[in-house]
């Protein structure tokens, strides 16, 4: 089952699902600042800030909001609100598609090796997260061309 993960994150390069923190890293990446800079603009202690990122820490309101501000987003964004209506871009629904029909074959394989049951079962799994997880990153936008 382990190659089959080692696989998935070889070519897509992901983890698991979304969080706070990883929307937040992401925002404040795309902005160009590092930790250090970011919470210095914040006016907050690099070790609180550092919380958010890392340790499961969330902010207070007012402090969610000048991340947003600063960050030029919305806090809906930061918090992985988004419309319902929302759906994967064209560009990559397919290959997902295409990669969950041939994992439920049970000649599925990779460069001859052939995946047992409880494999395709777990890369079903992680195609789907990876699905999520691209759902997110669209409704934030951080792959616009036209975003400042």
């Amino acid at each position: 089952m382990w190659r089959c993960i080692i696989l998935f994150f070889f070519f897509f390069g992901i983890e698991g699902g979304t969080t706070f923190a990883d929307r937040l890293r992401a925002a404040r990446d795309k902005a160009g600042y590092t930790g250090k800079e970011f919470a210095s603009l914040l006016n907050i202690k690099y070790e609180t800030y550092i919380g958010y990122e890392n340790k499961g820490r969330e902010p207070k309101y007012d402090t969610l909001i000048k991340i947003a501000d600063k960050l030029n987003i919305t806090t809906d964004e930061l918090l992985g609100v988004r419309p319902p209506d929302k759906t994967i871009n064209g560009d990559i629904e397919k290959p997902l598609t295409d990669m969950l029909g041939i994992l439920q074959k049970d000649t599925a394989n990779y460069r001859g090796n052939t995946f047992d049951e409880r494999d395709r079962e777990e890369l079903t799994s992680r195609v789907h997260d990876f699905a999520k997880r691209a759902e997110t990153l669209a409704s934030l936008h951080l792959f616009d061309d036209n975003t400042p």
